[in-house]
């Protein structure tokens, strides 16, 4: 069973059309993800806002990281990190993980780069020009998808295919504070 973390947890592959198949791209996430990313490039140029953002995750991944126990020994694929990959950041920080952060805006990619080696943490996170509907998720303990990672339909079904099936998937949700298992 994938246990999918990002507010909601999947069940099992026999449950995944009945429960996630229909409905899951229902919200709109360009105008959300334009103005995250907008909103994270803003507070990275300025210290003060960009550590009241930081605590934030630091709430939120906290809680994530708990419901389905992310450990040291773990490799963590965020797939949606953007400019700030403060998922990543708080995972490791409060894990020791090692985590693979993907994106696919190229600008976003090389900003959340420079950002985690500003940070010191390029010997724990990796950040990919990648996308979630086509990167396999063989090799991972544990999944992310960020709120703003579209189209997650199409990511889902990837993952489907590609995780094991004791993968751990965690997916932010619009309207809910934290990121929910998901069962494959």
């Amino acid at each position: 069973m994938n246990n999918f973390a990002t507010s909601e947890l999947v069940a099992t592959n026999r449950d995944w059309d009945n429960q996630y198949g229909e409905g899951v791209e229902n919200y709109p996430v360009a105008p959300f993800t334009r103005l995250t990313r907008r909103v994270e490039e803003w507070l990275t140029r300025r210290p003060l806002w960009w550590q009241a953002q930081r605590l934030y995750y630091r709430w939120l991944v906290a809680g994530e990281i708990a419901r389905v126990g992310i450990g040291a020994d773990d490799l963590v694929l965020c797939i949606g990190g953007g400019p700030s990959p403060f998922t990543a950041m708080e995972i490791v920080r409060r894990t020791g993980a090692r985590v693979v952060v993907i994106d696919c805006d190229r600008q976003a990619v090389k900003a959340a780069r420079r950002l985690v080696a500003d940070r010191g943490l390029a010997e724990r996170i990796e950040v990919r020009l990648a996308d979630g509907r086509f990167l396999s998720a063989a090799g991972f303990q544990v999944v992310h998808i960020a709120r703003q990672a579209a189209p997650q339909k199409e990511i889902l079904a990837n993952l489907q295919a590609t995780a094991a099936p004791d993968t751990r998937i965690l997916r932010r949700r619009p309207l809910r504070l934290a990121a929910e298992p998901v069962a494959l």
